[in-house]
């Protein structure tokens, strides 16, 4: 069984005891002592977690695809990877050669989104093989943004 699947399927239970204790029991039957103030604040930190994600879908990502949108015809995937100390993104262009205009327009992007409250990098690729991807990136690991998709031959 994957780790992930034995996450969905763990059972904790909350005690409550006097003098104000919370007893957590997760599934192992390992058991945490907290107090009540300390168990609420578990929770409520929780909370930020969900609005830090719910504000980076709508002020970092939809106008990141926004913005690959309205320049769809030199823009042919955007990906984001997994983050290490500042956000990266990787713009593919649809020529094969470094696009110079498509290059001013993503240095407007890139100012867009710092001005907004983001430390993130934007960088051009040239239209190639998903293997030339891997020397910039892990694309197995990465958020692709935005993609064109191609018309079926035949």
């Amino acid at each position: 069984m994957a780790a992930t699947d034995r996450a969905k399927d763990q059972i904790v239970r909350l005690s409550y005891m006097d003098g104000g204790t919370v007893v957590v029991t997760p599934e192992d039957e390992d058991r945490f002592v907290l107090t009540a103030q300390k168990a609420v604040k578990a929770c409520q930190d929780q909370h930020p977690t969900g609005e830090a994600i719910k504000s980076f879908k709508s002020r970092f990502l939809l106008p990141l695809v926004n913005w690959c949108k309205r320049h769809t015809d030199r823009v042919q995937a955007c990906y984001l990877p997994v983050p290490v100390g500042h956000l990266q993104v990787f713009i593919i262009g649809v020529s094969r050669k470094y696009d110079f205009e498509l290059g001013k327009d993503i240095a407007g992007l890139e100012l867009q989104l710092f001005d907004a409250g983001w430390r993130v990098n934007v960088l051009q690729i040239p239209h190639g093989d998903e293997e030339d991807l891997q020397t910039f990136f892990d694309v197995e690991g990465a958020l692709q943004v935005y993609a064109q998709l191609e018309a079926a031959q035949g």
